[in-house]
């Protein structure tokens, strides 16, 4: 869907995409084979993988992740205040990424877009829709920010101790 949508979108955006390790080698030749000029591509850097510190560095600097749903990943972007596109992986494979992903959209912070419904130039058109839609954006992001707590971990200990302290 990212190769399909690379001419209409790295006229106006920079992209990282992270494809995972076993397609990288296969994305990025596609990607090159592109009827683009190499210039076009300028802006469009393929990762097989990410480390959690190379993730955390994405996630801080991007505008819009678009990504599965898993609900770490969705923590994730909702702890840095992100606008979110979620395609979650078909429940045929993943009984929960669809669930998460609804759930999540319902915050105002995300929106979904199921792998059946993949159409040419509808991921353009989403991102373009929220992009450049300030009003639409600042919403996505207060509500993403709104989905999580700074002091979660704090909060989980806390329960964790005082259960250990119920039944000690």
């Amino acid at each position: 869907l990212i190769l399909e949508s690379l001419d209409e979108l790295l006229p106006h955006y920079n992209i990282l995409h992270q494809t995972g390790t076993a397609l990288e080698k296969g994305v990025t030749l596609a990607a090159t084979a592109l009827p683009t000029k190499p210039n076009d591509l300028a802006g469009y850097f393929i990762k097989g993988s990410l480390t959690g510190i190379e993730m955390h560095q994405a996630l801080s600097a991007c505008s819009l992740a678009i990504s599965r749903a898993g609900s770490g990943t969705i923590f994730e972007i909702a702890q840095k205040g992100k606008p979110a596109i979620l395609i979650p992986i078909p429940e045929g494979i993943s009984h929960d990424q669809k669930t998460n992903a609804y759930a999540y959209a319902k915050t105002g912070a995300a929106t979904v877009l199921e792998e059946d419904n993949f159409a040419d130039g509808l991921l353009a058109s989403l991102i373009h829709s929220i992009m450049d839609n300030q009003a639409l954006y600042e919403d996505m992001q207060k509500n993403a920010l709104a989905f999580t707590s700074s002091d979660a971990a704090v909060s989980i200990a806390q329960t964790l101790l005082g259960i250990a302290v119920e039944h000690n």
